[in-house]
C-alpha cells in the first residue's frame, strides 16, 4: 500500500476500523533514560544538590564558560541532573561551569586544562556540584504613613548623617 493510499484510507476509515495501531513515540522520562537513549551525544553530565541535606536542586541554572564568554546555558531537570551535548564542548573548550539558583550561593567550578572531547577523560565520574543556602539580611525598614511632606523631606535629608 502506497503512502497516498494509506493517507486516503486513514481519512476515510473510522479510527475503530483501522487494522494497524498508530505509531507510539516513547519519550525518555528520566535523565538516565535520556542519557542512555542518546549516549553518543551527551558528554558532560552532572547533578546539582543541596550541600546540607543532599536533596536535588530542580531547575537550577547551569552555564558553561569558555575564554570569559558564556557558551551554553541550561537548567537541571526535576531530579537535579543536567547534560551537555558533545557538539557544544567540541566547539568551545569549557574553562568553567557556573551553577546558580535563587537563595543559594553561586558555584563556579574551573577546569585546567579546559574540557574538550579529547581531555574529557580527566572526569572519571559525573560532576557532583553541591551548593549552599545563602543567608541574606534586610537593612532597616521605615514605614511612613500620613506624614506631611516636609517631615518626610527632613527624614530623607538627615538620614545620611546617622
Amino acid at each position: 500500500m502506497g503512502i497516498a493510499a494509506a493517507a486516503a484510507l486513514s481519512m476515510s476509515t473510522p479510527a475503530m476500523a483501522q487494522t494497524s495501531a498508530p505509531a507510539v513515540v516513547e519519550i525518555p522520562s528520566t535523565y538516565e533514560s535520556q542519557a542512555n537513549a542518546y549516549p553518543q551525544e551527551v558528554i558532560l553530565k552532572g547533578r546539582v544538590y543541596e550541600n546540607e541535606t543532599g536533596e536535588p536542586i530542580p531547575f537550577a541554572n547551569v552555564q558553561l564558560w569558555s575564554k570569559g564568554e558564556m557558551v551554553y546555558g541550561g537548567a537541571t531537570d526535576f531530579d537535579g541532573y543536567f547534560g551537555v551535548r558533545e557538539s557544544i564542548v567540541a566547539e568551545h573548550p569549557v574553562d568553567a561551569i557556573v551553577v546558580s539558583y535563587i537563595e543559594y550561593t553561586d558555584i563556579r567550578k574551573s577546569f585546567d586544562p579546559p574540557l574538550t572531547p579529547q581531555t574529557f577523560e580527566q572526569l572519571t565520574d559525573d560532576l557532583a556540584i553541591a551548593i549552599d543556602l545563602e543567608v541574606m539580611l534586610l537593612g532597616d525598614v521605615l514605614i511612613v504613613a500620613d506624614v506631611p511632606w516636609y517631615k518626610r523631606l527632613w527624614w530623607r535629608i538627615k538620614r545620611p548623617f546617622h
